[in-house]
């Protein structure tokens, strides 16, 4: 997950990034990128396309996800997973 949020940074934001890695609590994993690109992600227009599927995948893997704007500098964008979310998970 870490590194398609990473790969999204250099596909499109094409701007240095920072990767943060945080735990809260036990059986807690923060993941987030920030990246220098105020646009927003976007969901790919073909789910079955060979590419653009990252937020599908992180969106069925996470517990939560989400993005935050930087004060018009960038966005982070990042995925919280927790052990009891990844035990019963489906991944299509």
């Amino acid at each position: 997950m870490l590194s398609e949020l990473a790969t999204n940074a250099v596909i499109h934001a094409g701007t240095d990034f920072t990767v943060r890695i945080s735990t809260s609590g036990k059986q807690r994993l923060h993941l987030s990128v920030t990246d220098g690109s105020s646009v927003m992600p976007r969901w790919a227009k073909d789910p079955h396309a060979t590419d653009g599927r990252g937020l599908r995948m992180i969106d069925a893997l996470r517990t939560e996800w989400g993005v935050m704007l930087c004060g018009g500098k960038g966005k982070t964008v990042w995925a919280l997973l927790t052990a009891d979310h990844m035990i019963d998970k489906d991944v299509p």
